[in-house]
């Protein structure tokens, strides 16, 4: 079913033709916004209070920018420049949009200043595409909202400085012809952010340049779907929340400003899974304002702006709900302002599980910041930025997160990308809440591994998801499940791992913790403090094991390449198992106030109320 729907959409694109000539409107501004629109701006910041608080802040970081130098040519580096790409359009977009708005001239002066600046970069560093992307963004923006104030000199110079460092080596890249164009036939992040900032100047600039506009919006329009095929079934993304973000942003403000300027989407917001893609950064994100940052991703949160489009799109209000709960001073804010429904009035179920990206995320409340948090993956080993962190999760309780993935590390260490990506601890399954089985200097999951959530139960009072992940270990197992369950009444986690070996072996079970650990005399439970609150992590099976207390570092047998972050601040819970060849291990972990007593381990221990 599902080729058959790629058929059919790409069949559509035939049918429809490609060539936007005739349908591209000819005034300026035409990206998001038409000259009515920034009436009706005018109008809600008067009249709407949240929307005159919003515009503030912009206006207060217009002025900011008025007193900054220009941005200058930086690699520092000696790969990106991408830190300047991206200032670049944060200004451009900042102080033409209070330009439009204000009329001051102050403003037109000082975003002309940048994008003169920028004209003059010999020049947007191709071998690096997403800096060419980003900087093209920027000119697009300068040239079409600032159309009707700039000069004819003026115009000639963003003209012509974004042909030659923008639209011309895009248009290498989409006819094979550069070492820089990969990203045309890729599945990931850099083909969104790509396509679409390219995408987005070549309809600034289309009656400048109508056939190379033309050709690079034909295939783009073949291009963009290769990477939006990810979005299927559910909306998730399998890069991880933060490069959710990234893609997003560029691949829906591609559409709308296509949709602006011809009134057209070509079909792209059609592709299965687009509609429901508002949902995945809401779920990945625990209560304490955490994201479960799996990947190459931090676990902050985000402004992500670009669901008030599709909130306008596709009337699901919710996702407006996300966007102003992390508000940043953005002009499509003001945009797209839309009115908003929090999850509890959208009646939004607290668990789910995202097929594909085989994900789940499992919550006891929507709205109690001391509520527990589930964060749990299985999924792939060989996307883009993933990490052997097949089984990992994270965990939030009482305010805190106790169980943390420690994140990326620094993209510039040597082979970060390349051959020796896993030889650093953040990026193996050793830094993260899983499992190591035999450990040695090698990967220590499968780097092509492909494991499913193969059960996802939710009701009112628990949840629990199970996930079989033999494959990032099938060099060792003849099965290996994991599940972890979220008791919603009695607020407690337990994490269960069945395992059998097909000879005997040595098992490992991780957990990062930012949290002051203490063991008490057997080993067999560890009392995690921070601030006062208190999590128990208690062994309930089998009783032969015992937790020891570890620093977040290479086992003695991994490698241990210089450079890479030390993860001060972060201790490990550890589970070591020698000459094994099955075994079930079962770990409770239930936050408690201080001098608060623990439930009856008996009662928990028995599984069999959630089978």
């Amino acid at each position: 079913m599902r080729k058959i729907l790629i058929f059919l959409f790409f069949l559509n694109l035939l049918l429809m033709g490609e060539n936007l000539e005739g349908k591209m409107k000819k005034e300026h501004p035409r990206l998001f916004i038409s000259e009515n629109d920034i009436e009706r701006i005018k109008n809600l910041i008067e009249k709407n209070e949240e929307a005159k608080r919003i515009y503030e802040k912009i206006k207060e970081r217009a002025e900011k920018i008025c007193n900054e130098e220009v941005s200058k040519y930086e690699i520092p580096d000696g790969l990106r420049l991408l830190g300047t790409s991206r200032k670049v359009l944060d200004r451009v977009y900042i102080l033409s949009f209070v330009f439009l708005i204000e009329k001051d001239e102050k403003y037109l002066k000082r975003a002309w200043e940048e994008l003169k600046s920028a004209s003059e970069f010999p020049d947007f560093n191709p071998k690096h595409f997403l800096d060419v992307a980003e900087m093209s963004h920027a000119f697009a923006i300068g040239y079409d909202w600032l159309y009707e104030f700039l000069n004819e000199k003026q115009k000639d110079i963003l003209k012509n400085a974004v042909l030659k460092n923008g639209l011309k080596p895009a248009i290498e890249c989409y006819r094979g012809k550069s070492q820089f164009g990969w990203w045309v036939k890729s599945k990931f992040n850099w083909n969104q952010v790509c396509n679409g900032g390219i995408g987005i100047a070549a309809i600034a600039f289309y009656e400048n340049f109508p056939e190379i506009s033309n050709e690079i919006l034909e295939n783009i329009f073949h291009s963009l779907p290769i990477a939006m095929e990810s979005f299927y079934p559910d909306g998730a993304w399998p890069e991880g929340p933060s490069y959710w973000n990234y893609a997003t942003k560029y691949n829906f403000l591609f559409i709308s400003a296509l949709e602006s300027s011809t009134g057209d989407t070509k079909g792209l917001l059609e592709i299965e899974g687009v509609s429901k893609t508002g949902l995945f950064p809401i779920y990945m994100t625990g209560p304490i304002d955490k994201t479960f940052n799996f990947a190459d991703a931090p676990e902050n949160t985000f402004s992500a702006f670009q669901v008030l489009y599709l909130s306008k799109k596709f009337n699901i209000p919710v996702y407006s709900w996300f966007a102003f709960k992390y508000l940043s001073p953005n002009p499509f804010y003001l945009i797209w302002f839309e009115k908003f429904k929090d999850p509890l009035e959208e009646k939004l179920p607290k668990d789910k599980y995202f097929r594909n990206v085989e994900v789940v995320s499992m919550r006891n409340s929507w709205d109690d910041r001391n509520s527990l948090f589930i964060g749990f993956k299985a999924g792939k080993n060989s996307v883009g930025h993933a990490h052997l962190d097949i089984g990992s999760f994270v965990l939030d309780a009482s305010g805190y997160r106790w169980v943390v993935d420690l994140g990326a590390d620094n993209y510039n260490l040597p082979g970060y990308f390349g051959k020796n990506r896993w030889d650093y601890y953040r990026l193996r399954a050793e830094g993260h809440n899983t499992v190591v089985i035999n450990p040695s200097n090698q990967p220590d999951q499968e780097i092509d591994a492909d494991t499913k959530i193969i059960t996802f139960v939710s009701k009112d009072t628990y949840s629990f998801a199970i996930a079989d992940i033999k494959d990032a270990y099938r060099k060792f197992c003849e099965k290996f499940e994991r599940g972890i369950l979220l008791d919603k009444k009695d607020k407690f986690v337990i994490v269960e791992d069945d395992i059998v070996l097909k000879d005997k072996g040595e098992i490992w079970w991780f957990l990062h913790t930012p949290a002051n650990i203490k063991l008490n005399e057997d080993g067999k439970k560890a009392i995690m403090e921070i601030e006062n609150k208190l999590l128990y992590a208690i062994i309930l099976n089998p009783d032969s094991c015992k937790f020891s207390i570890m620093e977040a570092k290479p086992l003695p047998s991994s490698p241990s390449p210089a450079g890479q972050n030390e993860n001060k601040g972060i201790k490990k819970l550890g589970i070591n198992i020698k000459d094994v060849n099955k075994l079930n291990l079962r770990v409770l972990l239930i936050p408690v106030e201080k001098n608060q007593k623990l439930p009856a381990l008996k009662e928990i221990k028995d599984m069999s109320k959630w089978e």
